[in-house]
């Protein structure tokens, strides 16, 4: 969704387990923060139907809470410095959130309120909601007129390649490849022929396994005349 992001000119505060917080006019102002916020949820809905869950293959669903009004922002943190958001109506947000429903775009009646007639809402009834939801109305958010819904084509251009993604194994996945490359060159080095031995004194190769010449009986000889001399 990141790629969305810079599309709407809107602003990504932080990714909480599963959770993606983004806020419009904010940090930098807009008069039209709740057009903006609202059309990047329909450009999210329309990018989560084409991924899928690599490990069931079954389609992703999402829900998606919208709600308007004023916070208080500013940077917190020394060693690792980031930008937050603080009030009522962060909290407020994450409520009308969990209390959507999959892939259904649950807002608040002050946002519904700001908005033109070009966007359909299909109002929620369940009489114990609005306790939920800091007793606003709420409202699915169906439709816009004239809206255009993103190309997959467009979608899949912008996302990462095969090659780019993060490997799932990390760096198990490294050592075992690494491990059997080095067994691969071991291996073939048992493979090789054993190099020839040369005679230092005569320059002569010899096979690696040759036994050496026993000496000649003349030799045994001599030494043994030697020894006797000597004692």
């Amino acid at each position: 969704f990141d790629f969305l992001v810079d599309q709407n000119a809107v602003y990504k505060v932080e990714t909480i387990g599963d959770a993606y917080l983004i806020v419009a006019g904010c940090p930098v102002k807009a008069n039209n923060h709740n057009v903006k916020i609202v059309d990047m949820a329909f450009d999210m809905m329309d990018g989560i139907k084409m991924l899928k869950d690599p490990g069931t293959g079954k389609d992703i669903e999402m829900r998606i809470g919208c709600h308007t009004g004023p916070v208080v922002a500013g940077v917190v943190g020394l060693k690792m410095p980031r930008f937050c958001l603080f009030g009522i109506h962060v909290g407020l947000t994450e409520k009308f959130e969990s209390n959507s429903k999959p892939m259904r775009i649950h807002i608040s009646q002050p946002l519904k309120d700001t908005l033109s007639e070009k966007y359909k809402f299909e109002e929620r009834n369940e009489p114990e909601l609005p306790e939920k939801v800091g007793g606003y109305k709420s409202y699915f958010l169906n439709s816009k007129e004239g809206r255009q819904p993103l190309k997959e084509a467009v979608i899949r251009a912008l996302l990462p390649k095969d090659s780019e993604k993060p490997k799932l194994g990390g760096a198990s996945d490294e050592k075992a490849k690494a491990d059997t490359n080095k067994g691969a060159e071991t291996k073939k080095d048992q493979d090789k022929p054993a190099p020839e031995k040369v005679d230092d004194k005569s320059g002569q190769q010899s096979a690696p396994n040759a036994k050496p010449k026993e000496p000649a009986a003349e030799e045994e000889n001599k030494t043994a005349e030697s020894f006797e001399k000597e004692m």
